[in-house]
């Protein structure tokens, strides 16, 4: 029996493997893997703080809305009480009112569709 164990180790190569380096490289490739998860965890704590930010703008947009019914009213009541001066200024204030729910609805919708 010694003789086929023999024989079998007298056919392996002679050759030094060079473990010592493998081990190296191994060691580098789970620091880069490491790395890596490091990486996806920070990107997905910036997704989530992308989400809560378009979560706020559609809760600014829905604050300009119902400010927008406030100022209808306002108008309504200028109108009814002939001060036309205030009336103007409603109105403007409502433009602007629009202009930005339009514009905090829009950027909300483009972080959600990321």
């Amino acid at each position: 029996m010694k003789n086929n164990i023999q024989k079998v180790y007298s056919k392996l190569p002679k050759k030094k493997l060079g473990l010592k380096k493998h081990k190296i490289d191994l060691g580098l490739v789970d620091d880069v893997f490491d790395e890596n998860r490091r990486i996806v965890e920070i990107l997905d704590e910036a997704i989530n703080q992308y989400r809560d930010t378009a979560d706020l703008l559609l809760r600014i947009s829905g604050m300009y809305d119902q400010n927008i019914n406030r100022i209808n009213d306002a108008i309504q009541k200028a109108n009814e009480l002939g001060a036309n001066d205030i009336e103007n200024e409603l109105i403007t204030a409502k433009d602007i009112a629009e202009k930005y729910k339009e514009i905090s609805a829009d950027r909300a919708n483009k972080i959600f569709s990321l």
